[in-house]
């Protein structure tokens, strides 16, 4: 009896012996996911401030083209007067 009991101890304290490794690798995973969550937050604000410089620049862009369409427009019929005067003032 003292021979099994002694051979259950010392499985049962190989047995404690693993189930402390495996508490201290879960232990080391659960701080990696903790730092990895702490990353992707990081990089999820970065990725939307991001989008938000691209929306801005994209709007700039596209005032920028309207204001020099408008500008065209206006050169255009500037010119367009111009000539007409020139043209009445010829005739004249």
């Amino acid at each position: 009896m003292d021979i099994v009991r002694k051979l259950i101890d010392d499985k049962n304290f190989q047995i404690d012996d693993v189930k402390k490794a495996s508490q201290v690798v879960r232990d080391s995973q659960a701080v990696v996911r903790e730092n990895a969550s702490q990353f992707s937050e990081v990089i999820d604000k970065t990725n939307e401030e991001l989008s938000d410089l691209y929306k801005t620049k994209d709007k700039m862009r596209e005032d920028y083209f309207k204001a020099l369409y408008e500008y065209e427009i206006q050169n255009d019929l500037v010119i367009h007067i111009k000539k007409m005067r020139r043209n009445q003032t010829n005739i004249n």
